[in-house]
């Protein structure tokens, strides 16, 4: 969503139409003002404006602390001690809500180790006030070198990274709401850098409302993932509720070997996450 100046009280600080026409200008032109209207009362536009322009001076942790008692959304931690004492690792986890799991994932990896870095869409980065905590990729086409210069420096500095592996909030198939295919950077980058990877599980899930609006979106062929427009509405259903995390065992760099590629390896880390969730001391076995 797109952060504009706030110059005065009337300035809109979350401009989705804005969004839609930098991102996508032939997406933009075809799209009827109805539609564009629609959208904004979906995402709430005017409400999460209105909270912006009430903490416009706050950022990171304490912006992230107004964003939790706001919506009401807090989170259990389960084998928090096992959060490893020096945070130069990388840690994955599912991403059942597309929000708040992230939020408090950030919040808990702060706290721990007063810094952190997560990987998220560059689309994000348009939130100044969560900004220092994010570091951008393009996950709707290719990266550019310098967001691709910026993620390695952030490997350099030692601070702990977030990824969620999957790029996208997760769908439900089957009767089961489960992540996507997991993208292999986090193994490559964890071989790369000499870092081990902390799995997580968050226990989380949207309305019945957004996974029928994904799966029929698939069945009718349209590639464009218009779900997402609902995501913003379901951060407002879930206000109220605890998210569950729980922490997994570390898992060295060195176990990621050449008996399979990187991206089988990622699918080995997903379904190990997925363990975590029934067994929470469960060892990472290949």
């Amino acid at each position: 969503m797109e952060i504009l100046e706030n110059k005065n009280e009337k300035t809109k600080l979350i401009d989705i139409e804005k969004v839609i026409s930098d991102k996508n200008p032939k997406l933009y032109r075809s799209i009827p003002k109805f539609v564009i209207r629609y959208i904004k009362k979906t995402i709430h536009q005017k409400d999460l404006n209105k909270f912006i322009q009430a903490n416009n001076d706050k950022f990171g942790f304490d912006f992230l602390k107004e964003t939790f008692i706001a919506f009401d959304v807090s989170a259990e931690i389960v084998n928090k001690e096992k959060l490893p004492e020096n945070g130069k690792y990388i840690f994955v986890a599912n991403h059942p809500i597309g929000s708040f799991d992230g939020l408090h994932l950030i919040g808990m990896l702060y706290e721990k180790y007063g810094k952190v870095k997560a990987v998220v869409n560059d689309v994000l980065l348009n939130l100044k006030n969560l900004n220092d905590f994010f570091v951008g990729v393009n996950l709707h086409g290719s990266t550019p070198r310098e967001q691709v210069e910026n993620l390695s420096k952030i490997f350099e500095m030692g601070v702990p990274v977030l990824f969620f592996p999957s790029g996208k909030v997760s769908r439900k198939e089957n009767g089961i709401i489960t992540d996507k295919e997991w993208k292999k950077t986090f193994i490559s980058r964890a071989i790369k850098h000499k870092l081990d990877i902390v799995p997580i599980h968050v226990e989380g899930r949207l309305s019945n409302k957004f996974y029928r609006i994904a799966n029929l979106r698939k069945k009718i062929g349209i590639k464009s993932n218009i779900e997402m427009f609902f995501l913003v509405d379901e951060v407002f259903k879930i206000r109220g509720s605890k998210l569950k995390i729980t922490i997994g065992e570390a898992i060295s760099y060195k176990t990621f070997d050449n008996s399979k590629n990187h991206y089988n390896w990622a699918q080995e880390v997903k379904e190990h996450v997925y363990k975590i969730a029934k067994n929470p001391n469960i060892k990472f076995t290949t």
